[in-house]
């Protein structure tokens, strides 16, 4: 259990922290509260809606960020959303994590 009482263990602020419900106590400090997960959301939110309204770069087309982090539905990227989607359910359906392939870390428990 954490200062806080949240479930994470690496949460590093205490229960009267007025960095609770920020983006800053969520990234940074580890907390995994109600309100520092709502604030985190809210963030990212807003993050990818002034990404999206930049408009998406020309190197980004076709890619799996190109679907996903720029909203981009042009056919090349909603066809490498589609492989990337594919190759992920073989590998789980053949037991191979996407932690045990290095392309991620572990979950934090």
């Amino acid at each position: 259990m954490s200062g806080c009482g949240c479930s994470r263990e690496r949460c590093r602020i205490g229960p009267d922290d007025p960095r609770h419900g920020t983006h800053n106590g969520y990234g940074n400090y580890g907390c995994g509260c109600e309100s520092c997960r709502a604030a985190n959301a809210r963030y990212c939110y807003e993050a990818k809606r002034r990404r999206v309204a930049r408009g998406i770069p020309d190197h980004v087309h076709g890619t799996v960020n190109g679907y996903g982090g720029w909203a981009c539905r042009c056919d090349p990227c909603t066809a490498a959303w589609a492989r990337d989607a594919n190759d992920r359910y073989h590998r789980r359906r053949a037991g191979v994590t996407d932690v045990a392939k290095g392309l991620c870390s572990p979950p934090h428990r």
